[in-house]
Parts: C-alpha cells; sequence; structure tokens
C-alpha cells in the first residue's frame, strides 16, 4: 500500500487545517466559457516550468540514472498536456471535461549562478530514509546540504524536487503555495515511485505519484477533500467544480465503469486521487483554472524564470484581503482593502488571463470596472512576501 501525500496531509486537524489554508479559486465553467469567447480575449502562451532534481541517495540503488529522470519528465509533459496513452480510457461521462493544462516541464538548463547544467544535482547522505528525516530544529534533512542533504535551487523560479527514501507505504509528498520555508518549497519523491523505468516498482511506478503531487504544489486537493488515510464520507470538497465529490480515495485500486459514492459518479481517474498509476488519466477544465490562478499568484515567479529567496525562513503569508461590492456591476468601482501598505493588485480570469494590474502605494485602493466582460475572476495581490486572493463576480 503506498500513499503520496502533502504535507498538509501530515498535520493533527487536518480537516479544518486544509480548508482554512484553502485560496478558494472556484471553477465556474459556464461562467469562463464566456470570458473565453468574449471580443479580444487571447489565451495565454503554454508555460513551461524549470525543474531541478536533488537525487539524494544513501544506497547505489536509490542513485537514479539520469534516464529514470528524463522519463519521469516525460511523464509530466504526457499528463498535465493531455497527451497520456490511456486519455481514451476516461469514462465516456468524463471526457468533456478531460483538460490539456498547458504547462509544460523541463530540467534546467542553467543554476541559479549562471552555469550551464543538467538540472539533476546528485548528493550521497549518512541518513536512512533521507525523505523524512528531520533535525532538532524540525527541518527536513533532504532539504538543507548541511543537515546531509542538497539545498534548493531558487523555489521562486525552479520547481524543486528531491529524491529520497521514505518509509514503505508513502510514495512522497508537497506543500501547499506559502506553506513551507522557500528553503523547503518543493515536493519530495521515493526512488521507487518516480519516473516509469529504473527503480520504480507497481503498482506506483509510472510517474503519476510526481504528478500528482505537483498537483498539490499548484494549489490541487485530493477529491474527496481531506487527508490520505481516511474517507471522509462526503464531508468536505476539494473546491474545484468540475471534479464530483467523492467518500473514497481508490487507494490502490483501479475499478472499471461507473462507481459512487456520493450521489454522482466518482471521478477515480483523476490524478489527484489514490488509485494506481495505470488508473489515472486527468486533470478537470476545473483544475486547470485553479493551477493557472497558482502561477499567477503565488507561484508566479515560476513563470516569470528570475528571482532567488533561498535565504528567507518564513513562509509567504496570506493577508487578509476586503473586496466590495461582491458582486459588481461592469462599470461600477471595486474597492479594495487590506492590511498591507502598498501592493500589486491583479485581476485575473478563471483561464489565467490578466485583466487588470495596479500598483497601490496605501492599503486601500479602488478601480473602475469597464470593458472586463461579466464572470467569475480572481482578484490577487501581492506585497513583500505576503499574498492574499479573493473571489469577484462581474455582472451586467
Amino acid at each position: 500500500m503506498v500513499v503520496a501525500i502533502g504535507v498538509l496531509l501530515s498535520l493533527p486537524g487536518v480537516g479544518s487545517t486544509q480548508h482554512c489554508l484553502s485560496q478558494r479559486v472556484p471553477a465556474y465553467k459556464p461562467a469562463a466559457d464566456a470570458v473565453v469567447a468574449s471580443p479580444g480575449y487571447e489565451m495565454r502562451e503554454t508555460a513551461t516550468i524549470e525543474v531541478v532534481v536533488h537525487v539524494v541517495w544513501r544506497t547505489p540503488s536509490e542513485n537514479i540514472t539520469t534516464e529514470q529522470v528524463l522519463s519521469q519528465i516525460a511523464v509530466l509533459n504526457e499528463d498535465f498536456r493531455l497527451l497520456n496513452s490511456n486519455q481514451t480510457d476516461i469514462l465516456p461521462i468524463f471526457q468533456q471535461v478531460k483538460a490539456d493544462t498547458e504547462i509544460e516541464f523541463a530540467l534546467a538548463s542553467v543554476d541559479p549562478a549562471g552555469n550551464p547544467s543538467d538540472g539533476i544535482v546528485r548528493v550521497q547522505t549518512a541518513y536512512d530514509l533521507i525523505g523524512i528525516a528531520r533535525d532538532d530544529n524540525d527541518r527536513r534533512r533532504i532539504c538543507y546540504s548541511a543537515l546531509g542533504g542538497s539545498d534548493a535551487w531558487c523555489p521562486d523560479r525552479y520547481l524543486n524536487i528531491w529524491i529520497g527514501q521514505f518509509p514503505d507505504g508513502v510514495g512522497g509528498e508537497a506543500g501547499f503555495p506559502g506553506q513551507d520555508t522557500l528553503a523547503e518549497d518543493g515536493i519530495r519523491i521515493d526512488p521507487e515511485h518516480f519516473g516509469r523505468t529504473g527503480t520504480a516498482i507497481p503498482p506506483y511506478h509510472l510517474g503519476r505519484t510526481t504528478t500528482h503531487e505537483i498537483g498539490h504544489y499548484l494549489n490541487l486537493y485530493h477529491l474527496w477533500g481531506g487527508d490520505g488515510d481516511e474517507d471522509l464520507l462526503c464531508q468536505f470538497d476539494d473546491e474545484v467544480a468540475d471534479t464530483p465529490e467523492q467518500a473514497f480515495n481508490y487507494r490502490n485500486l483501479c475499478p472499471t465503469g461507473i462507481q459512487q459514492s456520493c450521489g454522482t459518479p466518482d471521478m477515480y481517474q483523476n490524478y489527484l486521487n489514490y488509485t494506481n498509476d495505470a488508473c489515472m488519466a486527468l486533470f478537470t477544465t476545473g483544475q486547470k483554472m485553479r493551477m493557472w490562478a497558482t502561477l499567477n499568484g503565488p507561484r508566479l515567479g515560476l513563470l516569470e524564470g528570475q528571482g532567488c529567496s533561498v535565504a528567507t525562513t518564513a513562509p509567504l503569508a496570506q493577508v487578509p484581503l476586503a473586496v466590495f461590492p461582491n458582486p459588481v456591476k461592469t462599470g461600477e468601482m471595486c474597492f479594495v482593502k487590506t492590511a498591507v501598505p502598498a501592493f500589486t493588485l491583479f485581476l485575473f480570469d478563471c483561464q489565467g488571463k490578466l485583466w487588470y494590474r495596479q500598483n497601490s502605494t496605501s492599503a486601500e485602493t479602488s478601480f473602475l470596472l469597464s470593458a472586463i466582460p461579466p464572470g467569475p475572476y480572481v482578484l490577487q495581490i501581492v506585497a513583500a512576501g505576503q499574498w492574499a486572493t479573493h473571489k469577484l463576480v462581474i455582472t451586467r
């Protein structure tokens, strides 16, 4: 039995904690479709995320090959671009919501100092189970060279993936945006569940553990809305409109046909479930919207390809944010109030298109909603390591 966990999910009181941290970026597909169809709309270019893979090994078998690393990058590009060969197996009722996320991945070709690189760092460690080992200050050893691991490359520019041994039954973990210190921001995967060759073993041997954890890294929750070790009986949701509620995580299973647990068919083939790798096949349009809202917000540096803030030791803070009126009519003023003295305001639609940007030199600002089509939007503020998002609905 193998579990792929988000870091958040190992904490006590996970159910309430997870939903308090939520960015609440809903996926209102009909309204989003109207925005896409509006005059002047242009889809964003495909995002390419630079990846550095830190192979932290104790025994030679854990020092995975470059071929295995490349196989994982290939899996990510297939899964996130809807090029996976098993997409035809998606149940007919879910074919209409499967999505090409237009997110791609490439090993970094240049390190933070500007030197050529293959995007792979190899470090031998003296620690067993380095994937979960912590020091007396509760720091993850795998993320620090001085503690037997490998230092992160600028996590506001690169996606850091650490490969290290986990206990049996755990495939990996990831932090949600703003949850971890920047020095530990990224994902961690067991070498037995990374890529689709070499040390990868069934039934989680096709690289989907990494696909799953990057989903968490980009702010996606499990479809049942809770942690990895319990069935929540429809108590929570993943806050994405086109993924039906479900009660079970389908760990170690690969069902066939329609399965139900909350009165609607379960999307057990979604990457944010725990089904076997061979069973996973899709992200949805709503999940794509949520990931793009994250890339245009707290993980904006991955798109801009600049910045390096490894030295900071505090997680990003989510600050209070008030937006009113909400809903607001086209042509009316919208007022924004927060707790930071200066910030940059962004307004994105659910497909990730930037409709408005404004720099504010005070804690309050306003802007006129002209020439912006009705529909749901994500209002984002960013200021000196702090950020917040708020849903804004524009009506006629």
